[in-house]
């Protein structure tokens, strides 16, 4: 797996004593935050500021635990393991339930049968999309439906 770091400014450099604002996840412990972007500035005692940056996945990935920190560098850690959440990254041809329980149903419409469900977390395999309608197919029995849009995570068009 191969992650990119898009900081908000690019190539910040290392700045003693400037704080960072840095992305940890599970399994790469030998680099501590090894995703940074910087605040845009100096903040005074009482401001806030927000900063946005983005990771990219260029592969699938097993659910994996990632958190923020505030890092003062080069490497001290003042504020560890925040905002705590689990990602999963479905490969382009893969869809993920994320409600309770999807229904699947023989066609594209609300008003077509149900011929099974998908829980959460359940991915699918994409087999095409008509309107606001995915039509997959269930990994463990095979079973190929519907489902709708609004029930799942699919993968983002370029």
């Amino acid at each position: 797996m191969l992650l990119q770091r898009r900081p908000l400014r690019a190539n910040f450099g290392p700045q003693a004593g400037a704080y960072r604002v840095g992305i940890n996840l599970s399994g790469q412990r030998a680099v501590e935050y090894p995703y940074r972007w910087g605040l845009g500035g100096d903040l005074a005692p009482g401001a806030s500021t927000t900063v946005v940056g983005y990771v990219k996945f260029t592969s699938g990935l097993a659910a994996t635990d990632f958190w923020t920190g505030l890092i003062e560098e080069p490497a001290s850690v003042t504020h560890d393991n925040v905002g705590l959440v689990s990602v999963t990254v479905a490969s382009a041809d893969m869809v993920m339930v994320t409600v309770d329980s999807a229904d699947l149903r023989a066609g594209p419409n609300i008003s077509s049968p149900i011929v099974g469900q998908a829980s959460y977390g359940n991915q699918l395999k994409l087999l095409g999309q008509e309107a606001d309608w995915y039509k997959v197919q269930t990994p463990d029995s095979g079973l190929v439906g519907y489902v709708a849009a609004g029930w799942v995570a699919a993968p983002t068009k370029k």
